[in-house]
């Protein structure tokens, strides 16, 4: 699910910020392209790893868990891959971001 969970991160921005009432409504999106777009602007777009829930609109317009959010927002901010424990630690180790998962802040003295 964290795909798709990231898809909804980026597609419900405009959503987010109150710029639209619904998300596929910025014609400027990628979702926009997806659903109104010529095929000619499809074709700019990227072919999804996996399918495309029939309910993906609604899964967009739906608001996101806070915590999902948060998780989300923290690693974007860190530079850290967001996803499972396992893929996480593999891609750590792969592009060799370990300063991702560290801790921020310097070390208290004396420690």
């Amino acid at each position: 699910p964290y795909f798709l969970q990231l898809c909804r991160y980026v597609e419900r921005n405009p959503l987010r910020a109150r710029m639209v009432c619904k998300a596929e409504q910025w014609r400027w999106s990628s979702l926009w392209r997806r659903e109104k777009g010529s095929e000619q602007q499809k074709k700019l777009l990227s072919l999804w790893p996996e399918d495309m829930p029939e309910d993906y609109l609604e899964y967009v317009n739906m608001h996101e868990p806070d915590e999902e959010l948060k998780e989300i927002r923290y690693s974007v901010n860190r530079g850290k891959p967001y996803g499972g424990d396992s893929w996480v630690k593999r891609m750590i180790k792969k592009f060799d971001l370990e300063s991702t998962v560290r801790n921020p802040w310097r070390p208290k003295k004396g420690s």
